[in-house]
């Protein structure tokens, strides 16, 4: 593995990715490659291979004992990957050497970039007015949750977010609705024990914000003046499968960089990706932007209607206080947004 991929530093970030839904942790390329590069793993491996060859007969004769067939079996499978060459494992300990300096000054240069991003999308993220009230009532919120279904998305907005100053369009931020505990019972969802236990009735929702990946009401989650309610066109295993797939990232931190390439942080949008991407007929394109590619809220909003892997099933708070439903939904929702891209 190290041999195949010590080049390919993409690949090399995504092994070095933790995959705690799996139980994988941080740094395990990292991990492999400095044992292969240890003075006494070499030595051990230098002794073991000396050792075969010097055996091999005595051990070919052991292949039908009943106790350690399995065994010989075994050595002899892996006897191949081991390098007789003492060079080979000299060469990888010098490049260890060199992977691991390279490594510590990036992942510096990425701690520090990170801070930065965090510290100022977090400010940005808490000013607003707090004295003014949300367009979104307690009344209209029912009316939403009414209709609302496991598997659906909720792109929402707020008038007086200092981050509308910032970030480009209208829409800026997503939801992933997973529904109550009952009716994720009914779809078959898959959670581990703790899950099941961290996520109560009124925990419907699935979204990344500043605090992580966590589950949260409806309440809080529409806190907002206006919202857009999508729903994927998919069949119930695959939205079973979807909603499965979302709570593995819950716990997981916010990422304020917005870099879709690695896993264990999540923007708000890159939750909604890894869930519903290559949900049955939903193929989820990302935008190259500033180096990176990700998929913002407005991103999300036209490849859902555009190729029709979503339905528009209600709009709230663009043009007054309405909430719309129906094919009027769908032209209020392109009305809200694209027609400043088409002035743009």
């Amino acid at each position: 593995m190290v041999d195949q991929f010590s080049k390919n530093s993409v690949v090399v970030a995504k092994l070095d990715e933790a995959a705690p839904e799996y139980g994988i942790p941080r740094k395990q390329y990292t991990t492999i490659f400095k044992s292969l590069a240890r003075p006494g793993n070499i030595i051990a491996f230098q002794e073991a291979i000396h050792f075969y060859d010097k055996h091999r007969e005595e051990l070919n004769e052991l292949r039908d004992h009943p106790e350690l067939a399995p065994i010989v079996a075994l050595v002899a499978q892996e006897a191949q990957y081991v390098e007789p060459d003492p060079l080979y494992y000299t060469t990888r300990a010098v490049k260890f050497r060199l992977y691991s300096i390279l490594r510590r000054q990036r992942s510096g240069v990425h701690a520090i970039t990170f801070s930065l991003f965090k510290l100022s999308g977090r400010v940005i993220s808490e000013v607003r007015n707090q004295w003014r009230r949300k367009r979104i009532t307690p009344r209209v919120r029912k009316r939403i949750g009414d209709m609302l279904k496991p598997g659906d998305v909720i792109i929402t907005r707020h008038d007086d977010a200092l981050s509308n100053l910032f970030l480009p369009g209208f829409w800026l931020h997503g939801a992933f609705f997973i529904g109550g505990t009952e009716a994720r019972k009914e779809l078959g969802v898959t959670m581990t024990p703790d899950r099941w236990k961290r996520s109560g009735e009124d925990l419907c929702i699935l979204e990344a914000k500043k605090d992580g990946v966590l589950f949260r009401s409806l309440a809080e989650t529409l806190a907002v003046d206006c919202c857009v309610i999508l729903r994927p066109k998919l069949k119930e295993q695959d939205r079973r499968d979807a909603i499965t797939r979302a709570v593995t990232h819950e716990g997981k931190l916010y990422d304020f960089g917005f870099d879709f390439s690695r896993a264990y942080r999540l923007a708000c949008t890159e939750l909604i990706y890894r869930s519903l991407h290559d949900a049955g007929p939903i193929r989820l394109s990302l935008k190259e932007r500033a180096g990176r590619f990700g998929l913002s809220a407005e991103d999300l909003l036209d490849q859902a209607v555009d190729q029709g892997i979503f339905g528009v099933i209600a709009v709230y708070g663009v043009g007054g206080n309405k909430l719309v439903r129906g094919e009027r939904a769908k032209e209020v929702l392109m009305e809200s947004y694209r027609s400043c891209k088409e002035r743009s």
